[in-house]
């Protein structure tokens, strides 16, 4: 499923990767990161990711992949290919 992301897809999701890295699961409710969709800040208890990676709030989970189908969502996310990604 090819998803429209932030045009500062690559430099979020490495920011994003490196803070997790950084504080893990710790500071839940932070805003420490930035969703890859919109770009807007993101907490990590208020969002889904692989540890970090492609990190999207719960919200534009919903919006881009419907409600109810949260599983697309996952699936997403652990697809590493980059024609899954429209910039």
């Amino acid at each position: 499923m090819k998803i429209k992301v932030h045009e500062n897809y690559e430099q979020i999701d490495r920011k994003n990767i490196d803070t997790f890295q950084k504080y893990e699961m710790s500071h839940p409710e932070e805003n420490l990161y930035r969703c890859v969709i919109c770009g807007e800040q993101a907490c990590i208890g208020n969002s889904i990711s692989c540890q970090g990676h492609r990190l999207i709030h719960n919200w534009c989970a919903n919006r881009v992949f419907g409600y109810g189908n949260i599983l697309e969502a996952f699936k997403w996310l652990e697809d590493q290919s980059s024609d899954e990604i429209i910039k």
